[in-house]
């Protein structure tokens, strides 16, 4: 507004000017007394500049009301929250609905991605047979597999055999006088992920555990719990935290305790982690929480919040756990270890 203003006034300016100047000019022709003729003209240019001022004037009043007019058709076009007035619920429910357009979209954007990655899985027709070996760990066994196999044969427990003595020696496994890898087992199971599609895991624990492990993971299969992957930990260099910060689930690591100078239950195989970077570990104090581990996990340290891979208590895995002996984490006092679940009489250890 204040644009136009000053442009219909700078019209007005310049024509008073020029009537004031060409004023002052016809009077000191009068006053030295020139020839009548030239007078005359000058007196007419006056009175023309006098009716240009007059012209120039409704110009600029057609003009401001042309811009105002244009100011008041693009206010009635604005969207509501440009508005200084109150804006009434039917509208605010439309743009409420409009959001929930675009997130149902995007979801199903998400989902249409999750069954892109089932698109290069080779279907019945294509596969006259599947075998065991046709996978390795992390694969998405197909529906086709399963019917086919059947869930129970990717369900096993076996001794430590020289590959996977070679990969874990010295990384996770060292020569030591408190567990021998005759005392260790290395499990296969299956898991769901949270999109649902099915994978193949691995993870190597104590054989006082082994029938524990499959048992509850068998159970949280079938529910389609989700676990998003169970790899060994020794695909993570043996470094738990970088480990955890992939959300990978895994048992058996010959350490010490997190931030302690004991011997840590899975350093035995008979603690596990599960879904770590949703369930993290936390100490607290006096202001808050001091530690979380992994650091990308704090936001998830928020237990009242609804996300995905979270463990609550009472919840299914909880559940199956205790039922088997072990205990969770997630009940100590001043630094709960959501993600931890282990089977020894003192469990408060990480």
């Amino acid at each position: 507004m204040k644009h136009i203003i000053r442009e219909v006034c700078s019209i007005y300016l310049i024509d008073v000017l020029l009537v004031f100047f060409l004023l002052l000019a016809d009077g000191f022709l009068l006053q030295e007394e020139l020839w009548e003729r030239q007078r005359r003209k000058l007196l007419m240019v006056s009175l023309l500049l006098l009716l240009s001022l007059l012209v120039s004037g409704r110009l600029g009043i057609q003009i401001l009301k042309e811009k105002c007019a244009g100011l008041l058709r693009t206010a009635a076009l604005a969207e509501p929250w440009q508005k200084s007035e109150p804006v009434p619920r039917e509208q605010w429910n439309a743009r409420y609905e409009r959001w929930r357009r675009i997130r149902e979209a995007e979801e199903a954007r998400m989902a249409s991605e999750a069954d892109a990655l089932r698109e290069d899985i080779p279907t019945e027709a294509e596969v006259e047979s599947y075998s065991l070996s046709d996978f390795a760990v992390t694969d998405i066994i197909p529906e086709a597999a399963l019917r086919q196999l059947g869930s129970d044969v990717f369900f096993s427990a076996a001794e430590i055999d020289e590959e996977t003595e070679a990969r874990i020696t010295g990384s996770s496994y060292v020569e030591n006088g408190d567990i021998s890898i005759g005392q260790l087992r290395y499990l296969h199971v299956l898991h769901a992920d949270i999109c649902g599609a099915v994978h193949l895991g691995e993870l190597i624990c104590n054989e006082a555990v082994a029938e524990d492990m499959l048992y509850v993971f068998r159970e949280l299969y079938e529910a389609r719990y989700p676990i998003e992957q169970m790899r060994l930990v020794d695909d993570f260099a043996a470094d738990d935290v970088w480990s955890a910060t992939e959300n990978n689930t895994s048992c058996f690591n010959y350490r010490l305790t997190t931030g302690g100078h004991r011997l840590s239950y899975h350093a035995l195989g008979l603690a596990i982690d599960i879904n770590p970077r949703y369930n993290p570990y936390v100490i607290y104090g006096d202001e808050g929480i001091r530690y979380c581990v992994p650091e990308e996990a704090l936001p998830y340290a928020d237990r009242d919040a609804a996300y995905p891979y979270k463990i609550a208590a009472g919840d299914l895995c909880c559940r199956l756990f205790r039922e088997r002996g072990f205990r969770w984490g997630g009940d100590w006092t001043g630094h709960p270890d959501y993600m931890h679940f282990s089977k020894t009489e003192f469990a408060e250890e990480s």
